[in-house]
C-alpha cells in the first residue's frame, strides 16, 4: 500500500488530476447511485464488514489490514490495524469475518520452491483489542511458481463454528509443473486443488501433505477445485463459490458448495472436458486454446499419455447454469467464432471465459426490491477482442468481446435457488474490481490495481412511499419462473381491500399498474406481453405493501 486520499464524488473532477483521467463506474439502474469513494493504495485483495464495530476492513496482498468507516464522506486516512507480523501471512488472498471472528488465509514463502499455506484468526475482545492465533498451516510443500494458486478464498459458516477455505491447483489445467527443473513430473499434491475445513476453535493444526492424513482427520471438505476465490451464503443457506478456469477458453464457474462433492478439476472446466486428459490430443487443432496465453507460449498444452485417469465412481458436480443475457459469450469449438449463448437459445456453465469472477455477495434481506435476495458478482479482467486479446496488449488475454470489469446481478430462475441464474450488468466501468460487501442498503466495491485502487460506496434506494409488510403477509407468486401468467396467493389480511398492483422490471421500468379488490385469496394476472426477464410485483394498500420477485421466460 502506498498512499491514501479521500475525495467526494461532487468535487472529484475539480480537485483530483487522477480522477479526471480515470473513469468512474457507471450504474445501469436508477435505484443504484454512486455516493462516494476513496483511493486506498496498491494491490488490495479483500473487503469485509465488522458488524461489531461498524467498520470496513480491507486487506492488501502483502498482508496489511486497514480499517475505514462505512461513511466514506467523513473518513480520515484509513487506519492500519495489522501487518503480516500479526498473522504470519505474506501473500494474503482470503479474508472473512462473522461476529467477533476474523480469519485470513494465504501463504508465506509464496512462489518459492517450498511454500507454506496458513489460516490465522483474530478474535475481537470485549475491550476492543484483537487476539491473534494460528488456526492451521501446512507443512512446506512443493510450489509451481506462477501457476500455483495457493490458499485463496475462505468463508466462516453461519453459526461461526467452522471455517472452509480453498487450497488452489498447482498448475493451469492439471499439466506437469516443475519448479525451474526441480520436482520433475509433478502435478497436483494432496494439499492442492481441494477445499479444506475445520472447527473455528482449532489451534496450530499442522496439515501434512498426505491424502490419508487429510481424509482421516476429516479436513477435506470437497475436491476438484481449481481456485475457489470467493464464497458467500445465499438467503436459503446454500453456500456458493466463484472459480476461474485456465488459459484455455473454458467458461469460468459459479458452484454450489457441498461437503464431499467433486468439482471436476482437472478433468472438467466449465462444461468442457479437458482435452489434455484425452489421447490423442493435438493442441494446434484445438480452437479453444488461446495462442496469446502464457500456458500456450510455455508449451503447457501437450499430448499427455500419462495424464491421470478420472477417478472411478465419482460424479462431478456441474456448475451453475447462466441463462444470460450478460456474461454468456463462448467460443464455438468447431468454428472458433465467438457466440452469445442466450442469443443462440442455449446457456453457459457459468460465465464468459477469462472474466475472472472474484467477488461474490448475496443479499439476505437488507436491500429493497427489486434487489432483495439477489446475488452480486464482480469480474476482475478487462474486456478483450474476439481473439481474446486485451485491447492495447499483445500478451494479455481476457474475456472475448465481453466488457467485464463490472458488477453483475445474479437472479435465480427458481425461487431463491441459484443453480440456474440470469445475469445482468448492474454497474460497469470499474478497474480490476476484486471484492464487495453489502451493508444495509449500501454496496461497497474495492479494486485491485498496481496503484490508486479505489473503494466505492453505492446507495441502493428504496421505492418511495412504501412500507414493507411483515413476513407473515408476504405475497406468493406462482409459477416461478412464469410463462404467460402469474397466480398471486394473497394473505387473508388483504381480503376485501383495494390493492394497488405495480410490476417493475429489473431496470426500474414500471410495466403494469392496476387496482384489484381482493375477493378471494388467489387471482391470476396476464404477463404474456412482457419481455423475458426478472420482475418485481408490488402490492400496496394505503397503509402497507408487499413485494415479490418472479422470472418470466416465455
Amino acid at each position: 500500500m502506498s498512499r491514501f486520499k479521500t475525495i467526494g464524488v461532487g468535487i472529484a473532477f475539480c480537485f483530483s488530476s487522477y480522477f479526471i483521467s480515470a473513469q468512474l463506474p457507471v450504474s445501469q439502474h436508477p435505484m443504484v447511485v454512486l455516493k462516494d469513494f476513496i483511493s486506498i493504495g496498491d494491490y488490495v485483495s479483500r473487503l469485509v464488514y465488522n458488524s461489531k464495530q461498524n467498520s470496513l476492513l480491507f486487506a492488501a496482498v502483502s498482508g496489511e489490514i486497514y480499517e475505514v468507516s462505512p461513511d466514506l464522506s467523513t473518513q480520515p486516512l484509513p487506519n492500519l490495524l495489522f501487518t503480516s507480523a500479526d498473522h504470519g501471512i505474506t501473500y494474503l488472498q482470503g479474508m472473512a469475518m462473522r461476529d467477533s471472528l476474523l480469519v485470513v488465509c494465504g501463504n508465506y514463502n509464496a512462489f518459492q520452491p517450498l511454500t507454506t499455506g496458513r489460516v490465522s484468526k483474530a478474535i475481537l475482545q470485549p475491550n476492543g483489542t484483537w487476539q491473534w492465533s494460528v488456526l492451521a498451516e501446512t507443512e512446506p510443500y512443493r510450489s509451481a511458481d506462477y501457476f500455483d494458486h495457493l490458499f485463496s478464498g475462505i468463508v466462516i459458516t453461519p453459526n461461526a463454528d467452522s471455517v472452509i477455505w480453498c487450497s488452489g491447483a498447482r498448475g493451469d489445467h492439471g499439466e506437469i509443473q516443475d519448479y525451474y527443473g526441480q520436482y520433475p513430473n509433478l502435478r497436483n499434491l494432496p494439499l492442492t486443488s481441494i477445499l479444506l475445513a475445520m472447527p473455528a476453535s482449532s489451534q496450530n493444526i499442522i496439515l501434512q501433505d498426505d491424502s490419508l492424513f487429510l481424509a482421516s482427520n476429516d479436513y477435506v471438505y470437497a475436491r476438484g477445485t481449481r481456485n475457489f476465490f470467493d464464497f458467500d451464503y445465499a438467503s436459503d443457506g446454500s453456500l456458493y463459490a466463484l472459480e476461474n478456469s485456465g488459459d484455455r477458453d473454458d467458461s469460468d464457474e459459479m458452484n454450489r458448495v457441498e461437503k464431499g462433492a467433486h468439482y471436476g478439476f482437472p478433468w472438467k472446466m466449465g462444461s468442457n472436458t479437458n482435452p489434455q486428459s484425452v489421447v490423442p490430443f493435438v493442441p494446434a487443432n484445438d480452437k479453444l486454446i488461446n495462442h496469446y496465453s502464457r500456458a500456450y507460449k510455455l508449451n503447457f498444452f501437450t499430448e499427455d499419455p500419462a495424464f491421470p485417469s478420472q477417478p472411478a465412481g465419482i460424479q462431478f458436480k456441474a456448475p451453475v447454469v447462466n441463462m444470460g443475457p450478460d456474461a454468456d459469450f463462448y467460443r464455438d469449438p468447431i468454428s472458433g467464432t465467438v457466440k452469445k449463448a442466450s442469443a443462440e437459445g442455449t446457456y453457459l456453465q457459468t460465465f464468459t471465459a477469462h472474466r475472472s469472477p472474484l467477488g461474490l455477495a448475496f443479499d439476505n434481506g437488507s436491500l429493497p426490491a427489486p434487489f432483495t435476495g439477489l446475488g452480486f458478482m464482480l469480474s476482475w479482467s478487462q474486456g478483450a477482442d474476439s481473439a481474446g486479446l486485451i485491447y492495447g496488449s499483445d500478451t494479455s488475454i481476457g474475456p472475448f468481446v465481453d466488457p467485464s470489469e463490472d458488477l453483475l446481478m445474479l437472479m435465480p430462475t427458481n425461487q431463491n435457488l441459484f443453480d440456474t441464474i440470469q445475469c445482468s450488468a448492474l454497474i460497469t466501468a470499474f478497474h480490476n474490481p476484486i471484492d464487495l460487501e453489502i451493508v444495509g442498503n449500501y454496496m461497497y466495491v474495492i479494486e485491485n490495481r498496481a496503484s490508486d485502487a479505489r473503494l466505492f460506496q453505492f446507495v441502493v434506494g428504496e421505492p418511495s412511499g412504501l412500507k414493507v409488510l411483515e413476513p407473515r403477509l408476504d405475497v406468493v407468486v406462482s409459477p416461478n419462473p412464469a410463462t404467460n401468467y402469474v397466480k398471486l396467493q394473497l394473505p387473508p389480511a388483504l381480503l376485501q381491500q383495494k390493492i394497488d398492483i405495480k410490476i417493475v422490471s429489473v431496470l426500474g421500468e414500471c410495466v403494469h399498474t392496476s387496482v384489484y379488490t381482493a375477493a378471494s385469496e388467489t387471482f391470476t394476472l396476464s404477463i404474456e406481453s412482457f419481455s423475458p426477464g426478472l420482475y418485481t410485483i408490488i402490492l400496496s394498500t394505503p397503509t402497507q405493501s408487499s413485494t415479490s420477485n418472479f422470472v418470466l421466460t416465455h
